[in-house]
């Protein structure tokens, strides 16, 4: 049993009962594939598609869990899979040996062969959250803040119901409420739910003029998106000096941060000449406290600077040194899912721009190993998608109109309103971005989709 490659399994779909095959993941090793520790924790791993009735969620398999930085062997065995003790110690020390050969000599200890037990999918996340610190008081804490949620985002349109859950939880609005709501939008708008974005959306209006701590972020966030309205290429040195002189308040350092970070190519030699030239008329005109408050900006500006080159710097090199890595490595693939939190803007920077060497200089061979591993870093990042979003990203990579048609006839459990309503989100996401031939084939295919349920 191999702990990094999902195999194929027999699963029971819960509503209709009909027996399927699908790929799952039965072992996690966190240091090998921190992605499969966060799909876990999100619900988005082991997600399978009842082929009879087209019910889709988390399938009921067998899980190891393996922190070796924490000693955590974790068993999981579904109590809906019916399993009698000797089954399920067959399964167990399956899944502890396939552990346990994985690793060298050296790193085979005793807690390998004492495994934690659980026959629940909550209890273990439970479990793999409290070693991280989270304890279950402080989960179920947010399990309450989630209920109010849900109870006010009912109660919306009532004003008097929704008045009488203001005034009897004001203790539970704290800034984790908030996260917690403004997260709720966001994932519900990136999953197409419209409407129930909006009806949030509208709750936490609400909050923001009803409770203290909403009035306090909604003042803090009307402060930030003034200091960075118009932040574009039309903006000049002295629009951005004007700007940062007016920062005041508990939130000028934070506000001066993001703006120097957004603003970084304005910041050279003629900007300090700018701030030399408004020092000089301040203490000319006697203004001591403009002069030493220039000062104090003049030496976070050049702190900030400092810092933020530093670390594009030190970001490159080990993207850098990720990219070498991976090249060489006999198992290109699992480097990726290994160090997939650094596969970011700067790693496709670095690869882009070696692409475009090997391109230039004619070292054809060198071109296309460095295409193996973009091609490579996309699988990885589509093994990370819900199952809808990767259907979407193949219907964008299939040819339109034939082989797009071809997809969505040939996936008629995928094909449904809710599907048409995510691209359609996606596709005005794209032309905000300025993807716009994306954005019109996303359109188009949505097109296809409705005609072919009938929506149209």
């Amino acid at each position: 049993m191999s702990t990094n490659a999902p195999r194929l399994a027999s699963v029971r779909c819960p509503a209709c009962r009909t027996t399927y095959s699908a790929p799952v993941v039965s072992i996690i090793d966190v240091q090998r594939n921190p992605m499969h520790k966060t799909l876990l924790l999100q619900g988005r791993l082991n997600i399978g598609t009842c082929p009879q009735c087209g019910t889709t969620g988390m399938m009921s398999v067998p899980i190891a869990y393996h922190d070796a930085e924490k000693e955590f062997l974790f068993c999981l065995i579904p109590q809906e899979l019916q399993l009698n003790e000797s089954e399920r110690q067959r399964v167990i020390g399956e899944m502890s040996r396939a552990v346990m050969n994985s690793l060298p000599q050296e790193a085979r200890k005793g807690y390998l062969l004492r495994p934690r037990i659980f026959l629940t999918l909550q209890s273990m996340i439970e479990a793999i959250l409290e070693g991280d610190g989270i304890t279950k008081a402080m989960l179920e804490a947010q399990e309450r803040k989630i209920r109010l949620i849900k109870q006010m985002v009912d109660a919306v349109g009532d004003e008097i119901a929704l008045s009488r859950l203001i005034a009897d939880n004001q203790a539970m609005f704290d800034d984790e409420f908030f996260a917690l709501l403004s997260d709720s939008v966001l994932t519900n708008q990136r999953a197409g739910q419209k409407e129930m974005a909006e009806r949030l959306n509208v709750l936490l209006e609400k909050l923001f003029e009803r409770t203290p701590t909403g009035q306090s972020i909604a003042a803090q966030q009307a402060q930030v998106r003034q200091a960075l309205e118009g932040i574009d290429e039309t903006l000049t040195q002295e629009q951005l000096l004007d700007r940062i002189l007016t920062l005041k308040g508990e939130m000028a350092d934070g506000i001066l941060g993001v703006l120097i970070g957004l603003t970084r190519p304005l910041i050279d030699y003629r900007f300090f000449q700018l701030m030399t030239e408004r020092m000089d008329k301040a203490e000319q005109a006697g203004d001591r406290d403009f002069v030493e408050r220039i000062k104090t900006l003049r030496r976070k500006i050049l702190d900030l600077t400092q810092e933020l080159d530093a670390h594009a710097r030190e970001m490159m090199e080990s993207r850098a040194d990720l990219l070498g890595e991976i090249l060489q490595s006999p198992d290109p693939r699992q480097v990726i899912r290994t160090h997939a939190d650094e596969i970011d803007d700067a790693f496709m920077s670095v690869l882009s721009l070696n692409m475009q060497e090997a391109a230039q200089s004619g070292q054809d061979q060198v071109l296309e190993q460095l295409q193996a591993v973009r091609d490579l870093v996309y699988e990885v990042i589509m093994e990370g998608l819900p199952p809808e979003v990767q259907f979407i990203q193949k219907l964008l990579n299939a040819q339109y109109p034939d082989e797009t048609r071809q997809m969505l006839r040939d996936n008629p459990t995928r094909v449904n309103a809710n599907l048409i309503e995510m691209m359609k989100t996606l596709a005005a996401n794209m032309q905000e971005r300025q993807r716009p031939e994306l954005s019109e084939k996303l359109i188009q295919i949505a097109a296809q989709a409705q005609l072919i349920v009938g929506l149209a």
